[in-house]
């Protein structure tokens, strides 16, 4: 169980293939309950969650044979947190769960608002909307109103916030509304209505209340805004590293970008205090949509020498949609420090990850790695201390991650300039950042297209197949 407990912690792809083949046959064959459920949860933290049909065929046959309560809302769980590529892996999923009897219709609710499945999230908003969603009266609306306080205030997910009554309806709408947009009549009707409400706001008061929201927002030490807040398609959404913290952590917050993607380098560093920065010890990311934060010469988010060039620092780009994503599933949610702050409770995983800017002196270690050359030669030609203290073991695990789908590819590289500079190549690469305006016109397209979604739903006037 410790060393199950361990592997689930460390929660990346460095295991061998006996001990993934371990676990999903210890998990076929095992009676012990707490066993199977340590195992699940362990192959799941380890497992890619996109593109893997094993997986999901082993979640999918655990339910239809679970007959524990705690395991069976586990597997909820964890169906609701993979990365469906297509909708017939959804439907199975949704299938077998409105089939089944569950104690706890609350979870299934839940589950069924993180799928992107029309028949679940209707079948989910009879729950929320029932009395089984009795028990976060007591917060409904609360997601409603801006949230003021330090930044260490939310230190694990507020559930209040994500899951009360008005917040659920509010997320299960929305995401009605995304498995419609990219319907031609339906995208067309969303535009038309946007510009009559451009032409006469008046003509909509619900959405010219949101507008006058968003403009109105407290901007400082804002740890949750009030209105759902979406991007223009295509942009990309920002996270920098740099040495602010320490060139340990930073050292740390890069390899662990090659493990596993964009998560928090204060996990693997036991001598940060958890006091004030707990939100680093549980893994929440931050990041941005302005581009200015990073590329003026005052910018804090990069490390720079006395004359303004930056050094040992990385810039992490992705697109917004997985932010949107996130948010619609109650895994993230928006702060304000001046500027609109991204906050996902999960993390980055690679897969969304478009490119990352490091400096150019890393790059000879990065290729090195890729290379052909003995693990035991690369280790004696490391250029840099960022893999200098590394182990053979780490070096072939590095290779392995740095290698699988190319990722490697995926990394840009920058020469000691200032901010500004780097800045200019960045955008030059064919990279889109959204500006404030851009931000507000596409949080109202989406809601316009939550209102139109409603209002079809209502009249029952759209196929729920």
């Amino acid at each position: 169980m410790l060393a199950l407990k361990v592997i689930e912690n460390i929660a990346v792809p460095t295991f061998s293939n006996q001990i993934y083949t371990g676990l999903v046959n210890g998990i076929r064959v095992t009676q012990d309950i707490t066993i199977k459920t340590q195992a699940i949860k362990t192959l799941f933290a380890i497992s890619p969650r996109r593109h893997n049909t094993d997986l999901l065929n082993l979640l999918i046959s655990e339910l239809k044979n679970c007959r524990n309560a705690q395991l069976e809302l586990l597997l909820l769980d964890l169906l609701s947190r993979y990365e469906y590529a297509k909708p017939e892996e959804c439907n199975a999923v949704v299938e077998v769960i409105l089939k089944r009897s569950f104690s706890d219709q609350g979870q299934v609710a839940l589950a069924l608002s993180r799928m992107p499945n029309i028949a679940g999230l209707l079948h989910a908003l009879t729950i929320v909307k029932s009395s089984e969603w009795d028990r976060w009266d007591s917060s409904e609306g609360v997601e409603q109103k801006s949230h003021l306080g330090p930044y260490w205030i939310y230190q694990s997910r507020p559930h209040a916030i994500h899951d009360n009554r008005s917040a659920m309806i509010q997320r299960i709408e929305y995401q009605l509304a995304a498995l419609h947009r990219n319907q031609k009549r339906f995208g067309a009707e969303v535009d038309r209505r946007y510009q009559k409400y451009r032409s006469d706001p008046k003509t909509n008061p619900e959405i010219q209340d949101l507008e006058q929201k968003f403009l109105l927002m407290e901007r400082d030490h804002n740890r949750h805004l009030p209105v759902p807040i979406f991007f223009p398609e295509g942009t990309q959404l920002l996270r920098g590293l740099s040495t602010r913290h320490g060139k340990k952590l930073f050292s740390e917050s890069l390899r662990d970008l090659i493990r596993k993607g964009c998560g928090s380098g204060a996990l693997s560093d036991y001598e940060l205090t958890s006091e004030g920065v707990s939100w680093q010890k549980v893994g929440f990311i931050f990041a941005c949509h302005n581009k200015d934060l990073y590329f003026q010469p005052t910018s804090l988010y990069f490390s720079s020498t006395e004359e303004g060039e930056v050094v040992d620092s990385a810039l992490i780009l992705f697109s917004a949609k997985y932010y949107e994503e996130q948010y619609l599933k109650g895994e993230a949610r928006m702060e304000s420090e001046g500027t609109l702050n991204n906050v996902m409770y999960q993390g980055v995983p690679k897969n969304w990850i478009k490119c990352i800017y490091l400096p150019e002196r890393i790059k000879p270690d990065i290729d090195l790695l890729v290379s052909e050359t003995p693990v035991a030669e690369v280790k004696k030609q490391f250029k840099t201390e960022f893999f200098r203290d590394v182990t053979i073991s780490e070096i072939k695990e590095f290779r392995r991650h740095l290698r699988s789908g190319s990722f490697y590819k995926r990394f840009r590289y920058f020469p000691n300039l200032p901010a500004e500079e780097i800045g200019k190549q960045i955008e030059s690469e064919g990279n889109q950042f959204a500006d404030e305006e851009g931000v507000k016109e596409a949080t109202i397209k989406w809601a316009i297209a939550r209102q139109y979604v409603r209002e079809l739903y209502f009249f029952n006037r759209i196929r729920q197949d």
